[in-house]
């Protein structure tokens, strides 16, 4: 029902009109395909939860004798389970698998105008020159696996604090750590359309001499190349999703992970530069970013319900429900 609906529901629904809208104009729906990523970033965690959900359940009805005296009633709170299993996590893979469209080149269709010379005018004014080209000297094929490992390991990273938090029960932070994954994703597209780039290593390939790989075969480069969106340079999403993560945990004062999670975040940021997909100029536009998805998505969940009853009415209280009349007594 309307009153009961949730602003990540609202913000995953006109996403998702919005993507087929465009999708259709640009006629980029005849390309469309769901990534790799998508089943790592948001299936893997929603398959393992279902998992448990089902074993945990199986474990409870054999050793619950009301349960198999009432297994009918036992189904339907299973089912319950996991309507509100998908509708939590819903949302999300909607906006995974829009943003993973971008496989189908969507983004030069609606801007073809690309930004890759803008971007790397700002990095040579701020350093001379591209940051990936002045590296080059300290190119290393171990330091290359190491950094590869980090850039890789954030298809992981979140989907497995999102799941942590999830069945932990610890459902708000949840929601607040999710919408606001929800709303970094959403601006990166929307900034991603604005100013497409492809990144110095493919829009400077001419003037790299030292090459990152020792063998251009190499499958990992191969794997990478392969399932990499093109064109998601401005801002990074893989230092602004684990930055949004970051604030959260100094957020929470646990100052043992917070400080783990930051050394990650410069890690990370090194990564991306160092393989040479992204500008420094992607990195540094960061921070404006993720501060507002972390205080826009904390702002909605707070006033959210107000907004829906200033909108439609606040929701009917199950207490005023017509009923039978106590009985009196006495």
């Amino acid at each position: 029902m309307v009153a009961a609906s949730r602003v990540e529901d609202l913000l995953a629904l006109t996403a998702t009109l919005a993507a087929l809208v465009l999708l259709a104009v640009t006629d980029s729906y005849r390309r469309f395909q769901l990534g790799l990523l998508d089943i790592f970033f948001i299936l893997l965690p929603l398959l393992l939860l279902l998992f448990k959900i089902v074993i945990t359940e199986f474990v409870a009805f054999s050793r619950s004798e009301e349960a198999s005296a009432d297994p009918e009633s036992y189904l339907w709170d299973f089912l319950g389970k996991l309507v509100q299993l998908f509708r939590d996590w819903f949302p999300f893979f909607l906006l995974s698998a829009f943003y993973y469209s971008l496989f189908t080149n969507f983004i030069l269709r609606v801007n073809p105008h690309t930004a890759d010379a803008h971007l790397a005018a700002i990095d040579a004014w701020l350093l001379g020159d591209q940051a990936a080209i002045l590296l080059q000297p300290w190119v290393r094929p171990w330091l290359t696996d190491l950094l590869n490992t980090i850039y890789v390991s954030y298809l992981l990273y979140f989907p497995g604090i999102a799941f942590y938090l999830y069945v932990t029960g610890r459902h708000h932070t949840f929601r607040r750590v999710m919408l606001g994954l929800l709303l970094l994703m959403g601006m990166g597209v929307v900034s991603y359309i604005l100013v497409p780039a492809i990144g110095p290593g493919k829009f400077f390939y001419d003037r790299f001499t030292v090459p990152l790989w020792e063998r251009p075969s190499d499958p990992m480069a191969m794997l990478i190349d392969r399932y990499r969106v093109v064109h998601d340079c401005f801002p990074s999403l893989h230092v602004g999703i684990p930055l949004l993560l970051c604030l959260y945990a100094w957020e929470a004062r646990a100052r043992g992970i917070a400080t783990l999670a930051t050394c990650y975040v410069l890690l990370m940021a090194a990564a991306t530069i160092y393989l040479r997909y992204h500008y420094v100029i992607d990195v540094l536009a960061v921070p404006p970013y993720v501060v507002t998805a972390w205080r826009l998505a904390d702002l909605l969940l707070a006033k959210w319900d107000s907004w829906q009853a200033w909108l439609i009415g606040p929701a009917p209280d199950p207490a005023d429900r017509p009923g039978p009349a106590p009985s009196q007594t006495g």
